[in-house]
């Protein structure tokens, strides 16, 4: 069953073809992998996919229903991680997930969920404004991760994150595609793609260059369509 449905679309920054004529289709009960080379367009993406900026072509369908004004109750079932984690900093962390459950209209259980999903016992009544970068990405997670979303859209959410903290989101990201949630998740750490996805999608200069299921090498996939032949930075 498809989750999301996007088709022809397209976008120009500053004149600019950010996007071209996108056609991308989420199952249900899958891990997507989205990568490629900076600039490729996988964070515009992800921004038009959560109806953070609007495509300038095509349509979207989240849930069997397209985008517009009226639709904003739709984007209540999906968690959304863009970019840099985005916390309010004079607030502790505790008061920073209570906030947002108030708007979800969650229950106040949620709270200690999240405390101990982020494992940030120590620091969950500190200042945002203290914590460290993996501090700070744990505690967004945990907040995209309330309420159990049927979607979850991450930008490289691994950035920041220790060892453990790696391996905990993979193993909480496959236990909710085991109950049938839908992840789309870039990230630039081929090989921790390559143990977490079911399927791969290759942006290449703002078009779907290849989509495969992850049943091969992602790192020779990923030289294959981008001509990677020599170590340069």
């Amino acid at each position: 069953m498809a989750v999301m449905e996007l088709k022809q679309v397209s976008k120009k920054i500053r004149r600019k073809q950010v996007l071209k004529d996108i056609d991308l289709t989420l199952e249900a009960g899958k891990i997507i992998g989205l990568i490629g080379p900076n600039g490729a367009g996988k964070t515009t993406l992800m921004r038009i996919m959560t109806n953070m900026i609007q495509a300038d072509s095509g349509t979207i369908q989240l849930f069997n229903q397209v985008y517009g004004k009226n639709s904003e109750h739709i984007f209540s079932r999906m968690g959304v991680l863009i970019e840099q984690p985005s916390c309010y900093p004079y607030m502790t962390g505790r008061q920073n997930v209570d906030y947002i459950r108030k708007l979800r209209g969650l229950s106040e259980s949620v709270l200690e969920e999240t405390k101990k999903l982020t494992g940030l016992n120590d620091a969950w009544n500190k200042k945002v404004k203290e914590y460290s970068l993996g501090m700070k990405m744990r505690l967004a997670l945990g907040i995209c991760l309330m309420g159990d979303p049927e979607l979850l859209i991450l930008d490289e959410p691994m950035n920041g994150l220790d060892p453990d903290g790696i391996f905990a989101l993979k193993e909480i990201l496959i236990e909710r595609r085991n109950h049938g949630a839908t992840v789309l998740i870039s990230s630039h750490l081929l090989l921790e793609l390559e143990e977490l996805v079911d399927q791969i999608v290759l942006l290449k200069e703002g078009t779907i260059a290849k989509i495969c299921d992850n049943d091969s090498n992602i790192e020779q996939v990923y030289n294959e369509v981008y001509g990677f032949s020599k170590k340069t930075l």
